[in-house]
This record gives C-alpha cells, structure tokens and sequence, in this order.
C-alpha cells in the first residue's frame, strides 16, 4: 500500500512522498536554496494554477496552437527555469527514460521526482527506448526535437537503434495548428492572407522543430496565371521557447562537463553551442531568404541544381514563400 509521509525542513514546510524515507534523506540533502525552489514548484498555489490555467486558453483562443513546453517556456516569468525542469523530469519519468541519466547529478532529483508522476502506460511502456525517447523530444518542444536530430547523426554517441528513431525527428515532428500558422503569415505580412494568396492550404506539407510548411497559390499575374508556392511559417512563441530552453540545456551541460566521466568524448558544451548557433540562424527567415537567392544566383547556369526562387513580396522575419518545385 502507498505510504505517506510527511519531510519537514528549517521553513517549517513538508511535501508529501510515497517513498518517504528515500524522499526524506534527499531533500535533506539538497542546498536549501535549490530545496525551496523544489518545494515552490511542487506546492503550486490553486490560485497560481488557475491563473496559469487561464493565460493557457486564452493564448490558444487566440489562434495558437502551444504545446505545454512552449506555455512553461515564454508565459511564467521569473518562475519559468523552475517549473520547465519540473516538466522535462516529468516527461523523462513518464516515458521510463530516468535510467538513461543514472549514476549523474540528476539521478537524485529524478528520484524525488517519481511518486509524483503517473505510471507510463501500457502503450509507451511497449515502445523500444528510441521510440519513447522521441516521443518524449517531440513533446518537449522545438529546441528539444533540434537536439535529438543532431544526436541522431552521431553513431559514435548512440546506439544504432535510438540513432534510428531519431532521424525521423528530421521531418516529422507534430505540427502545430494550421490557423494559427495563418494568423502567423498574416501578422508578418501586414495583411489577410486571403488577399495575399489566392488559396492557401492550413494542412502543412511537412512540419519540423521550427517552422511548418504549408502549400499556397499567388493571385493571378497580368497574363491570369496563379503561381504555385510554399509558404514556411515560424512555429508560436517560438523564440522564447528557444531563449529559456537553452539557458536551461547549458546550465545542465555546466553540470554534465563537470561530473561525468566521458564528458571529453561527449562535449556537452560544444552540443549546446551547435544548437544555440543553429537555432539563431534559422529563426530569421528573411536571412534564410537572403542566403537562398545567393544560392540560386551561384547556381543559375547549373543543370545538377536547382534553387526556388524567393518570393519577397511575400517574405518577412516569420514567413518565407518560395516558389514550389515538384520532383
């Protein structure tokens, strides 16, 4: 039967544990500014819940589609570092992945952490470990799916069998809603997509860990010709996401360089810094614009490529429109 017990500390504060001895001697152990941090989290005000509940709807009544590491990630403030690990070690418990990160630092946290949060179900408890860690990448967020899909081309990492599931985070990560995709392209644009585009489709061609992309057709030209393009769209909020996910990734890589034992063969700081730069440069699509009309005008002569044309007209800092090539 669950025990429960109640550790008390110098605030005169306790949290409930189903193991409460082990629960007891970890707390007891942790620095008391990291234990009152914990402590803050776990005992969330019902008011605080509510509140947080509310921006919640009201960001997705807006048109957003946010999953809960985009709300944890750019809505809570000061609160967010907190409550964003709280969330990472919930999703790591409940795809059984804690014991990828046993004998680290985090190992003891995760062990507080695990009477707290529901047994896996029998479907994700059946899924080979690679599945259920990009499942858990996937539901993280955006930053999270870029990490696991630089894991998936380093073989001298990981093992072929989570490499493998990794590289499908290269193209088919769940997108986001097609109307807030649309609400998206019409802010960057200064205008209603109906009278940008002739037809624009809110069912994405391919979603990946920072944009979307959707098909669309240009108003007819002088001659009464539509032309056929694709339009790539910044996911929500995604830049605040990226800002507090990687404090967050490089905090843990501090720790991860400093205690273990592979840590020279592993370079966690250098995988973080990859992540940063790459991440940096695609959340500009104007930039990414640019560097494709460079490309085309390099290659303008070649019959072994071929580069889309930009469509500046239709072109901002969220939104890119190229024009479609079939092949």
């Amino acid at each position: 039967s669950e025990q429960s017990l109640r550790c008390s500390f110098d605030r005169g504060r306790s949290v409930p544990a189903r193991d409460g001895a082990s629960a007891k001697c970890l707390m007891a152990h942790l620095p008391i500014d990291q234990r009152d941090a914990l402590l803050d989290a776990l005992e969330e005000p019902p008011e605080r819940r509510a509140g947080r509940a509310a921006e919640l709807d009201a960001i997705r009544a807006a048109g957003h589609a946010v999953t809960q590491g985009e709300v944890d990630a750019g809505v809570w403030g000061a609160s967010a570092p907190v409550l964003r690990a709280g969330r990472i070690a919930r999703v790591l418990l409940r795809n059984r992945l804690d014991d990828l990160l046993d004998d680290t630092p985090v190992e003891p946290w995760l062990k507080l952490a695990r009477p707290f949060v529901p047994r896996a179900s029998a479907e994700i408890a059946a899924q080979p470990r690679g599945a259920r860690l990009r499942l858990a990448l996937q539901e993280l967020g955006p930053i999270f799916v870029k990490f696991g899909q630089i894991l998936s081309t380093r073989r001298d990492l990981v093992p072929p069998d989570v490499a493998q599931e990794l590289a499908l985070l290269q193209d088919r990560v769940a997108p986001f809603d097609g109307e807030a995709a649309r609400l998206i392209v019409e802010r960057a644009l200064e205008r209603p997509v109906s009278e940008a585009f002739a037809q624009f489709d809110t069912n994405p061609l391919a979603s990946a860990s920072i944009a979307q992309v959707h098909a669309a057709t240009l108003p007819p030209d002088a001659n009464g010709v539509s032309r056929e393009v694709v339009v790539k769209v910044l996911r929500p909020n995604i830049e605040k996401q990226i800002s507090g996910d990687i404090a967050l990734l490089k905090a843990v890589a501090g720790i991860v360089d400093r205690t273990h034992p592979s840590a020279d063969k592993i370079r966690p700081r250098a995988i973080v810094e990859e992540i940063e730069n790459t991440l940096a440069a695609e959340l500009d699509l104007q930039r990414e614009g640019a560097n494709a009309s460079v490309l085309r005008r390099f290659w303008a002569d070649s019959d072994d490529l071929y580069v889309p044309e930009v469509i500046w007209s239709h072109t901002a800092e969220r939104a890119l429109t190229l024009e479609r090539v079939r092949g």
